[in-house]
């Protein structure tokens, strides 16, 4: 192996430090992995991944720097990357898929325009006395409601899924693992599952450099009982 064209004590500690982490990972000479962090602006992170990519000889004129993996995307932002992905094929031939990002909490319900609301005051007004009275009336006389029922029973036994909001990626999470005890009887953290979604977890890996495993499990399967005693819930994958 010869010498490196560049003199490695002239580097940082920071960049010595990329330097180790790419030549560990990918086993490149000095030299190769020198340039590559040059065009990556001295991050390892980026340098390793598109070793693994293939696009170690594509130069950028600016790399920008990692994302916050708290980060938050709309949907034109990912219809945008979408369609770029779809534009660039992999060297298989292959397209990638699109990624799909759950919304965050606080983007599901969005209050109203103050104008808004402003001008259905009198509206909400009016409903919630008449509500009130209404509900009073039935109270007191309990064959208002039986005859109302009578006389609108398609509205009546219409269900009411307007207080209904949809679970999040951690709380389906969650609901997956106590099920999932509870019916093989296993104690809790048995299976280090993530406790977040396929998003989230696919960041985690790339960031931090991990394997990242996939079960699919359904609940319609013959096979799905014996997997998990023989296979998930074995001593030896313990």
């Amino acid at each position: 192996m010869s010498a490196p064209s560049t003199d490695i004590s002239q580097l940082s500690q920071e960049q010595q430090l990329a330097l180790q982490q790419v030549t560990s990972v990918t086993d490149q000479d000095l030299d190769t992995a020198l340039a590559l962090l040059q065009r990556c602006q001295w991050n390892a992170q980026i340098a390793i991944t598109r070793f693994f990519d293939g696009d170690a000889d594509v130069v950028d004129v600016d790399v920008p720097p990692p994302q916050d993996s708290r980060r938050s995307e709309n949907l034109a932002a990912s219809l945008d990357a979408a369609a770029f992905a779809r534009s660039r094929p992999t060297q298989h031939g292959l397209q990638q898929a699109p990624r799909v990002v759950p919304t965050p909490e606080s983007q599901l319900t969005q209050p109203a325009p103050f104008v808004l609301q402003l001008l259905f005051l009198p509206f909400n007004l009016t409903y919630s006395i008449f509500s009130r009275v209404f509900g009073a009336l039935g109270y007191l006389f309990p064959v208002i409601p039986r005859l109302l029922h009578r006389l609108f029973p398609l509205q009546s036994a219409r269900p009411n899924n307007s207080d209904r909001r949809p679970l999040n990626s951690r709380d389906t999470v969650s609901r997956f693992i106590r099920d999932f005890e509870e019916e093989y009887n296993v104690e809790p953290n048995t299976i280090p599952f993530f406790e977040n979604g396929y998003a989230q977890a696919f960041d985690l890996a790339k960031r931090d450099l991990k394997y990242l495993l996939v079960i699919l499990l359904s609940p319609e399967h013959d096979d799905t009982a014996p997997f998990v005693r023989d296979t998930l819930l074995s001593p030896q994958i313990k």
